[in-house]
């Protein structure tokens, strides 16, 4: 297939969040063309479980605080939970694509989305961080029940049409 990445939007939420970050550091020591941007909701990217939002919120996500911790150990297996491709938030980001990253204000991996964001803005990457007060994670599967949800997912489509050429 013939499809210019600046086409390209890679898009996760949760645990494909993590993978979509993976995805784009795989693409940049391999020196492949980068899609135009990313869009990551609630995304999982620290398997060391590091984030005080884990316990924070346990009461109001217990099985996800619970499984998190479960599916890291599967998940990584016996490479260190600080493999860049395992847990993304370990990696270098220069030279990554605009990211739009959301997260919800109650959800237990959202200290992850803002130490993903904190750290990409460092290294010189463009960054929108959008935390919503009161939300779970991944919120936005909420869209026909929740003001909230349809507000990220029209931030999404402006990003998307901001990045797409």
């Amino acid at each position: 297939m013939d499809i210019d990445p600046k086409n390209v939007i890679i898009c996760g939420e949760s645990a494909s969040g993590g993978l979509t970050m993976a995805t784009m550091l795989k693409l940049k020591e391999l020196e492949l063309p980068m899609p135009a941007a990313a869009v990551m909701q609630s995304p999982w990217v620290d398997l060391k479980g590091r984030g005080k939002s884990l316990k924070e919120f346990y009461k109001y996500e217990p099985e996800l605080a619970s499984g998190v911790k479960a599916m890291a150990s599967l998940y990584a297996g016996k490479n260190s939970r600080k493999n860049p491709y395992i847990s993304p938030l370990y990696a270098e980001f220069e030279g990554l694509p605009p990211l739009l990253i959301q997260a919800g204000g109650i959800e237990v991996l959202r200290d992850e989305a803002v130490l993903l964001a904190e750290r990409a803005i460092t290294s010189g990457v463009d960054v929108t961080l959008e935390v919503y007060e009161g939300m779970p994670h991944v919120f936005q599967g909420f869209a026909n029940e929740l003001e909230e949800s349809m507000s990220a997912w029209n931030k999404i489509r402006s990003f998307v049409e901001k990045h797409l050429h």
